[in-house]
């Protein structure tokens, strides 16, 4: 019994970043520890380097990705930067060890912001979207950062209550935890919504992030390395959808569509329509429309030759009316104005979703 009690003790002194007196143990977290965060870095440099998607970052779910990547760059130097400060008993030391651990954290809550921000944008595809829902939502870091480098300082001040320090050190503790744990659980939400919306196939696995994140809080000493292999097993997972990628519009190719019907017959799903968008003048135009005004759970095809399909479920003959209307109006306000030939095809009831793929894609 005494065994496990010295062990749930060790174990407690591990997820506050304290020496657990057990010197083989504090030795061996030290040295892994900083191994880690090296080896962390040297990953997502590789990552980055290996990955022309990453290192140019043209496209917007890119530079979200290559975003996250620079935080967790960032993160684990400022905590290699921690050890010669634990080591030296200069006074300064002492300021910029607590200033940085509280940075850090900071860093931590902007890595699962972000990642929070990608995954919203990687199933619904709108920049407008993401705008006005997290417009303000890097606030909370801030105003919690700026309270715990005071906090922090405030310590080192002579007539502060030890008590009342270590209290609010804890309530800052678990303040962070519970908004990054409220961040988790918006990701989950907002793919239990998308999945009630539309029956696409997605490249996105989020247990590639929380499994980490999860190992990252039962030992805090590995939460820095631990969000570097998130982001790399998340874009691991994302990268399997470049298949299907045009890249110079942006748009799922010809091989997408295809996909799509043998997915859609697997899963035997029914009841979708194809608003085939036509504009072989003006194809440029015509992709900057269906960028700002396709609708949120529908998929834009790039066939090329400014031929485009825009994929949607149960589309209603006066929704595919007013689609039809309102590109048409938009195109003619364009400069320079074009007239795009609009159809809505719709799957038979007795057509396979391949054969219905096939059919569209054999359009005149």
């Amino acid at each position: 019994m005494e065994l496990l009690t010295e062990v749930g003790k060790d174990l407690m002194r591990l997820l506050y970043y304290s020496d657990t007196g057990n010197e083989a143990l504090d030795e061996f977290v030290f040295n892994s520890s900083w191994m880690m965060e090296i080896a962390a870095i040297i990953g997502v440099l590789i990552l980055i380097l290996a990955n022309p998607r990453l290192r140019e970052h043209k496209r917007t779910e890119d530079r979200f990705l290559f975003a996250e990547c620079i935080l967790v760059i960032a993160m684990n130097l400022l905590d290699l930067s921690l050890i010669p400060m634990v080591e030296s008993d200069a006074k300064w030391t002492q300021y910029a060890f607590e200033i940085s651990l509280t940075v850090n954290e900071a860093l931590y809550m902007l890595i699962i912001l972000q990642w929070l921000v990608f995954v919203d944008y990687s199933l619904y595809r709108s920049m407008d979207h993401i705008r006005r829902r997290y417009r303000h939502a890097v606030l909370p870091i801030i105003i919690l950062t700026v309270f715990d480098i005071l906090e922090s300082v405030c310590v080192f001040m002579p007539g502060v209550n030890p008590f009342l320090h270590t209290m609010g050190k804890a309530a800052m503790y678990y303040l962070k935890f519970f908004i990054e744990l409220g961040y988790i659980v918006t990701a989950i939400y907002i793919v239990k919504k998308h999945d009630r919306e539309s029956r696409e196939p997605k490249f996105l696995r989020l247990e590639a992030f929380i499994i980490p994140f999860i190992l990252g809080l039962l030992v805090r000493f590995y939460d820095s390395s631990m969000m570097a292999l998130g982001i790399i097993l998340t874009y691991g997972a994302v990268k399997r959808r470049d298949r299907f990628i045009n890249h110079a519009t942006g748009f799922y190719n010809v091989d997408f569509f295809k996909y799509l019907g043998a997915y859609r017959d697997k899963k035997k799903y029914r009841g979708e329509s194809v608003v085939v968008l036509s504009a072989p003048e003006n194809a440029e135009g015509m992709a900057l429309l269906l960028n700002k005004m396709k609708p949120g759970s529908s998929s834009v095809i790039d066939k090329g030759d400014g031929k485009f399909f825009l994929f949607a479920e149960n589309l209603r003959e006066s929704a595919a009316s007013m689609i039809s209307s309102t590109f048409k109006e938009e195109a003619q306000k364009s400069d320079p104005p074009f007239t795009p030939e609009i159809t809505v095809v719709r799957r038979r009831e007795d057509e396979s979703a391949a054969g219905f793929a096939d059919r569209v894609l054999n359009l005149p």
